[in-house]
């Protein structure tokens, strides 16, 4: 016990002794480091840029071989890598005046990156403006997406669209700004997701879904996956008083007035054992569709015609050259939940889908302003990805009356045949 004693009076001597000691090498070490210090930060900020010139280089030529392909001015992509490096870190603080030159290390747009002071930022105006010109005139010519895909520019949105749409109050920059239109054109339903990836304005406007007018084979099909959707004075049991008998309408003047072929198909599938079932539906169809599509490889358009459900109290109609006449929606399916891409269902058409949707809504902008509801987008798919041109189309609602549904046929046939016609 005694040796414990003494030992442990020996050990808060030695403890005390290696305290003092760290505590004075460290003071001598950080006296040594004001000015060492400084020197050694400087220097690691010089070698990590020319880190990261050399790091961007070795990704753009090694790791994507066929950068050249899709974009051939790899400068620009390198200094995008460096533009965002140096947001991230901006090693100008850490370098005095003459050393934030580095020669041999220029590049394109130096003056734009926080490797320079501000005050040593020295860029008019104009000349900001003249340089923001000189690269949009470049990348007009220089927009490839990867795998070769061009993206349309501005001047590349279909002519008849664009007139369209600029005799209905949009410009061309709110025509393809994607926040503008979603907007003012869409609802996104709670349970799915969509990104400018997959509803770029200028790639789905410069979409051409036109298609030959007249033809002896089936063009266009007209079906319902819910057929026994019906209005508020609709006669029970009544065909012509139902969505099939409003479809009939619609057949007949894409037939007559406009020449193309369509077929009418009126299967039911909303109905189980003689009770109303809609939730199965989609599925149900889904055997018939692609049964009639393989008989009928002609077929190029897919209309589902619908008519919304809604409270009681909401009226769906507006007043078209004195007529009154059922508010329209088109409905996309996304295939897409709330944080991406849903595994478990897929649609290659996705994007004329979409563009089929947005182009007939913009020309009903145009010409029948107050029309068209919205388009709404959900999760789900719809049997939309059985053909490229495929529109799940609202027609009214239950409040509405049979007469104002008829109504939207000759603006709808016209919408449609808007976006599908051929010059010449």
């Amino acid at each position: 016990m005694e040796r414990l004693k003494r030992w442990d009076k020996k050990s808060r001597w030695l403890t005390f002794v290696i305290a003092m000691g760290s505590v004075g090498i460290i003071c001598f070490m950080g006296y040594n480091f004001s000015y060492v210090g400084k020197e050694m930060i400087k220097k690691a900020a010089n070698q990590t840029y020319i880190f990261f010139c050399d790091i961007t280089q070795d990704i753009i030529e090694n790791h994507y071989p066929n950068i050249s392909y899709h974009w051939n001015k790899k400068e620009q992509l390198q200094d995008a890598f460096i533009k965002k490096i140096g947001q991230i870190i901006p090693l100008g603080f850490y370098m005095s005046n003459n050393e934030k030159t580095l020669e041999n290390q220029t590049w394109s747009g130096q003056e734009d990156y926080p490797m320079m002071q501000p005050e040593e930022v020295k860029v008019s105006e104009e000349n900001e403006v003249v340089k923001e010109t000189e690269n949009n005139e470049e990348n007009e010519t220089d927009n490839v997406e990867a795998y070769g895909t061009v993206i349309e520019s501005q001047n590349e949105i279909l002519p008849q669209i664009k007139e369209l749409s600029l005799e209905g109050g949009y410009t061309l920059e709110q025509m393809t700004d994607y926040e503008y239109l979603t907007n003012h054109l869409y609802v996104i339903d709670p349970s799915t997701s969509i990104t400018e990836q997959e509803l770029n304005p200028k790639i789905l406007l410069a979409k051409d879904l036109s298609i030959e007018t007249s033809s002896l084979d089936p063009q266009i099909l007209i079906y319902h996956t819910h057929s026994q959707e019906t209005f508020i004075d609709s006669v029970p049991g009544k065909e012509e008083d139902s969505i099939v008998g409003v479809g009939n309408y619609l057949t007949e003047i894409l037939t007559n007035t406009y020449g193309y072929n369509v077929l009418h198909h009126k299967g039911i599938y909303d109905m189980t054992d003689g009770v109303l079932d809609r939730d199965p539906a989609y599925e149900k169809a889904l055997p018939d569709l692609e049964q009639i599509l393989n008989d009928n490889p002609s077929i190029e358009v897919v209309i589902d015609l619908h008519r919304d459900g809604v409270d009681e109290d909401v009226h769906l109609v507006t007043d078209i050259d004195g007529v009154p006449t059922a508010k329209l929606m088109f409905f996309n399916g996304t295939c897409r939940d709330t944080v991406g891409e849903r595994t478990d269902i897929t649609n290659p058409y996705r994007e004329d889908n979409l563009a089929f949707s947005l182009q007939m809504a913009l020309a009903a902008e145009a010409k029948y302003p107050d029309l068209t509801r919205v388009i709404y987008l959900k999760t789900n798919r719809y049997n939309q990805h059985l053909r490229s041109r495929s529109a799940l189309v609202e027609v009214g609602a239950q409040t509405n009356t049979v007469e104002e549904a008829y109504n939207a046929m000759p603006i709808l046939a016209d919408l449609i045949h808007q976006v599908i016609q051929r010059d010449g």
